[in-house]
């Protein structure tokens, strides 16, 4: 299944500011580790089983949306909100840890609905990269919000509560954001005769399956330091005020990083700059964990920042432009999910063997990533 002509920018940025909103859990999950480790005492172990029951749901609303959604129907995208903002209200007003987890799989139910939707519908949009490009630039301004407000302000109040209720009202937003969004879209005559009267040419999709191998392995890596990340600074001695002022100022210029798939879409091969940015993302995080300098480590995170933001976009974009048939794109929640529920629970394991095991694990994932994304180059210039 593959929704094609969603080109409105209306509909376009209303997607990108839901997938912004169901994805703030996980975006903001460093403070939200820190909060639950401060007000509740969970292991590390623990703190990385968290993010397991919203993203292993998420995989399997993936799978089933790619078989059987063939429009968008409001009434789903309402019911996976609705399954969204009670399961985070169950979270807040719990105190077993094995409640939270069945609550945050209630909640990812419903992240996995909005989110699924939505990031199918940008890839099929006229120019994918910008559409993802908006993606980013509106996570990248929840996570500032979110890395201030949280433990500054939310978790010392509030505590845990206050956080799962934080994460409920933007899936109430999120919800307000369904009203722009045309019901009934259903592929576009051209893509859709073509997707249903031709056999699918697995030679075909291998670039495509490639490339997602790609970024699977790529979150391996990115997605169990970011878990972390609260954990690294903390231990480095920082206070929780200086991470949250280091976080949210850096993810706010780190924002600038988003524009550059979005202003030069079409003018640098996705592949080379997917390649470039990622050897930066290497040296960045051995930086984050080497460097004990304040300044130094405020810079990192920016350019840490700036890099996810583009990076992120051009994979999803180079994975819609491989994707002929628009069978491997609506997978793209599910086996980002996949590779968040694994990273998360290998970065708890690993990180209780120190820094070093922790950044060598995370950097080669990086790296063993970057070597997919050289092949996929290298078979695009044999072809140009």
């Amino acid at each position: 299944m593959m929704i094609r002509g969603v080109n409105q920018l209306t509909a376009v940025l209303a997607f990108a500011g839901i997938i912004a909103l169901s994805a703030l859990f996980f975006n903001i999950s460093p403070v939200i580790v820190g909060a639950a480790a401060d007000n509740r005492g969970f292991s590390n172990q623990q703190l990385g089983m968290l993010m397991v029951p919203g993203m292993s749901a998420k995989v399997l609303i993936s799978l089933l949306l790619s078989f059987w959604v063939r429009q968008i129907n409001r009434k789903l995208l309402l019911f996976g909100g609705a399954c969204a903002f009670f399961g985070y209200i169950f979270a807040a007003f719990t105190t077993s840890y094995t409640i939270i987890l069945i609550a945050l799989g209630i909640a990812g139910v419903g992240t996995g609905i909005l989110y699924c939707i939505s990031m199918a519908c940008l890839g099929a949009a006229k120019n994918p990269d910008r559409g993802f490009g908006f993606s980013q630039l509106f996570q990248s301004i929840l996570m500032v919000i979110g890395f201030y407000a949280v433990p500054i302000w939310i978790s010392p109040n509030w505590g845990l509560t206050g956080v799962f209720m934080f994460l409920a009202m933007g899936i109430a937003l999120a919800v307000a954001l369904i009203t722009y969004i045309p019901n009934g879209w259903e592929p576009t005559t051209e893509i859709g005769a073509q997707h249903n009267n031709q056999t699918i040419d697995n030679m075909k999709l291998s670039p495509a399956i490639m490339a997602m191998a790609a970024l699977f392995i790529f979150n391996l890596g990115l997605n169990g330091f970011w878990v972390f990340y609260e954990r690294i600074a903390t231990n480095i001695g920082y206070t929780t005020e200086s991470i949250a002022i280091t976080l949210s100022t850096s993810v706010g210029i780190g924002t600038l990083g988003a524009f550059l798939p979005i202003l030069v879409y079409n003018r640098i091969n996705r592949n080379s700059m997917i390649i470039a940015i990622g050897l930066i993302f290497i040296l960045v995080m051995v930086g984050l964990i080497t460097i004990f300098n304040e300044s130094l480590f405020w810079l990192l995170s920016i350019l840490f920042q700036a890099c996810w933001a583009a990076i992120l976009a051009y994979m999803f974009a180079s994975i819609a432009a491989e994707d002929r048939y628009g069978k491997i794109v609506i997978l793209i929640p599910a086996v980002y999910a996949i590779s968040s529920v694994i990273a998360s629970a290998a970065a708890g394991f690993v990180y209780n063997y120190g820094h070093v095991v922790f950044l060598a694990y995370t950097t080669s994932m990086v790296l063993v990533s970057m070597m997919f994304w050289a092949a996929l180059r290298k078979r695009q210039r044999t072809l140009e």
